[in-house]
């Protein structure tokens, strides 16, 4: 069996605005690492870890990171693994193989 595979990417785009309270006064904070699981590649599981940066807003002293457009928020899987899930959940795939 082989190792899975951890590939670094980082989420580099700069946040104009804070967004709970929409001012402009928002610095960098840090970032914080998040393992996101990809759909599978001939049986093997593929995750990588992506940095997400996190911000503090100086007028309402909330921190929050930065949104992806590969994962929804709060989630560590990618869309496309979720609809890989769906389609062989659908499918009646064994559960066994689903969560390969």
């Amino acid at each position: 069996m082989l190792s899975k595979e951890l590939y670094i990417r980082k989420n580099c785009y700069r946040v104009e605005r804070c967004r709970f309270c929409k001012s402009t006064k928002v610095v960098k904070n840090g970032k914080r690492p998040t393992k996101v699981k990809l759909p599978s590649l001939s049986e093997q599981p593929l995750r990588f870890r992506l940095y997400k940066q996190r911000y503090f807003c100086r007028e309402c002293h909330r921190t929050f990171s930065a949104k992806t457009k590969l994962t929804q928020c709060h989630r560590s899987i990618t869309r496309r693994a979720r609809q890989v899930i769906h389609s062989l959940a659908k499918e009646a795939s064994p559960v066994k193989k689903i969560a390969k």
